[in-house]
């Protein structure tokens, strides 16, 4: 299984089958804000294609890099008097800043960096705090680079102009022992039983039997959902942190089962894609900083007539496991283990990943972490 060092997150859909990470974001221990660049700029700063700052001290500052913005524009920042939206997470107080004109996109992101007092947190809080943008719409979308203990410093980019506070993000998901990963059980997939006269195809196949999952930080929650599930081995631990959580989770899956046996009732074609993307955030003495993860698994041996229906692939299974024979990946076959199981009228499919960590050395070859996600998808 190929190791990918760095994951494209505009890339088509493409089969990677292992999980991979990059570093996300710096440490800011040596950094301090750049408030008193220019006290008496007050709160309103023209900024143009040379980059600029705007403050409000002593607890806010958004600096421009060169290129953020094609002319000149009229950039604003005060405290926020009416409440902010608490849809991304818990809004730390005092930290709530109008930023205009609001629903500017930037070129290049911006820096934002808030004061978050340490004695503000409670013990673990700093591992979710992020910083939420709110949109023209009423989206947030939440970011962080790192969290600086010793100074209370939060740093966070963002690619437009608007008001911004500190969260404690309500989607956190908490990174397990590798050893305590729960063991799939199984199962059997079953046809599903033929469609009424004129309803709407349920899946892409004829005979198609469809498992999907579905979940975003500003849609809906990957951790409370239970449609996300990760563990770490102790070389992570060593190298990230003893306390590590995965924040800003997406997952994205489909797989339709179909050619189902006529005997045996079990299918031996499959086509679909899995997809989790995340951060793991961990405390690295006194910061807490990230290291973007991600995987992509997809199953299928060519493009069909149809663009948006390619060639399944052949698939078998043996115990917990289902092995999909072919697929775009330089080391096929791609074996999973699974489980089946039912809740309500609905079927859930949990589909295990695992790969490896990277981790450069001063010297000699890169140290190498063990990682494994389950993902949930419904029927």
């Amino acid at each position: 299984m190929d190791i990918m060092r760095h994951l494209c997150p505009h890339a088509p859909l493409a089969l990677v089958g292992a999980l991979v990470t990059t570093l996300y974001g710096c440490q800011q221990s040596d950094q301090e804000l750049p408030f008193g660049l220019d006290p008496t700029a007050g709160q309103t700063v023209t900024v143009n294609a040379t980059g600029g700052t705007v403050s409000v001290p002593p607890t806010f500052s958004i600096q421009f890099p060169e290129g953020s913005l094609t002319g000149s524009e009229l950039v604003t920042a005060q405290k926020r008097l009416t409440a902010f939206p608490g849809d991304a997470g818990i809004v730390i107080p005092e930290t709530a800043f109008d930023v205009g004109p609001a629903g500017t996109a930037l070129n290049v992101p911006a820096r934002v960096q808030i004061g978050v007092p340490s004695a503000l947190l409670e013990a673990g809080d700093e591992l979710s705090l992020a910083v939420a943008l709110m949109q023209p719409g009423g989206a947030l979308l939440t970011d962080v680079t790192s969290y600086d203990i010793s100074n209370g410093i939060l740093t966070a980019h963002v690619n437009e102009i608007g008001p911004v506070a500190a969260v404690l993000l309500n989607d956190v998901i908490p990174v397990g022992d590798i050893g305590d990963v729960t063991p799939l059980g199984g199962g059997s997939i079953t046809p599903a039983p033929p469609a009424p006269a004129g309803a709407p195809a349920r899946a892409h196949k004829p005979d198609g039997v469809e498992f999907s999952a579905d979940c975003s930080p500003g849609e809906r929650s990957c951790f409370t959902s239970g449609i996300a599930r990760i563990w770490v081995d102790d070389v992570v631990r060593q190298r990230l942190g003893s306390e590590i959580v995965l924040i800003n989770t997406t997952v994205e899956a489909v797989i339709e089962f179909y050619d189902f046996d006529a005997l045996t009732s079990v299918p031996d074609s499959a086509v679909g894609y899995v997809r989790i993307d995340g951060d793991l955030r961990a405390r690295i003495n006194s910061v807490v900083a990230n290291r973007a993860v991600g995987a992509e698994v997809t199953f299928y041996t060519g493009e069909g007539p149809d663009p948006m229906n390619p060639d399944g692939t052949l698939i078998s299974f043996s115990g917990n496991e289902v092995t999909f024979w072919n697929t775009s990946e330089d080391d096929d076959p791609q074996i999973l283990p699974f489980d089946l199981s039912g809740v309500g009228t609905s079927e859930l499919l949990t589909v295990e990943l695992s790969g490896t960590l990277m981790f450069e050395n001063a010297s000699g070859p890169p140290t190498e972490g063990s990682i494994v996600a389950q993902v949930r998808l419904r029927r």
